[in-house]
């Protein structure tokens, strides 16, 4: 057998024995492995009444729901994620901001993803780079912002004056 059938076997042993979170946790990580994403989220979505709950949880749950082709329920438990930081806006919830955008994004609510977009730069103070001004002046483009988008591919351009790709997409939204 293949390592990875040998660890779940064990897991699931350890789960007979003990059902712990931890190991739901674990077993969860190893179906995710194998590309058992329906296994995986149901292990993770299992945890989210457990001690072990936190946003990191809720966002491996919502990265199965988009592998499995469902985007609008990994936009809800990215949702969920945002909120186990709480009301006041930190940091922290940057990442699971960007990761709710770029679901959006490839979902093709464009507009969306770039309010999501714009939230998390302010989290991180607006120092963002180059990659990040492209990937929002995809979304705007995308999304019909053109006058946004042509800001956004400027302020790359800033970062990057000699990029190829940028000064294509500069053309292609000028045109």
């Amino acid at each position: 057998t293949f390592p990875i059938d040998s660890a779940l076997a064990y897991v699931n042993r350890a789960i007979d024995t003990d059902n712990l979170p931890i190991y739901v946790r674990l077993k969860g990580n190893i179906l995710y492995t194998k590309r058992d994403y329906a296994g995986a989220f149901d292990c993770y979505s299992a945890l989210t009444s457990t001690n072990l709950c936190d946003a990191e949880v809720y966002a491996l749950a919502a990265n199965c729901k988009e592998l499995l082709g469902d985007p609008d329920a990994a936009v809800l438990h990215l949702d969920s994620a945002i909120a186990t930081f709480g009301k006041v806006p930190v940091a922290a919830m940057a990442p699971y901001v960007l990761n709710r955008g770029l679901v959006k994004n490839r979902a093709g609510r464009h507009r969306e993803a770039v309010l999501d977009y714009n939230a998390y730069a302010k989290l991180l103070g607006n120092r963002m780079n180059a990659n990040f001004y492209y990937l929002r002046e995809q979304a705007e483009y995308s999304g019909k912002m053109y006058r946004l988008a042509l800001a956004d591919i400027d302020v790359a351009l800033a970062f990057e004056p000699d990029n190829i790709v940028f000064l294509l997409e500069k053309g292609r939204i000028c045109y």
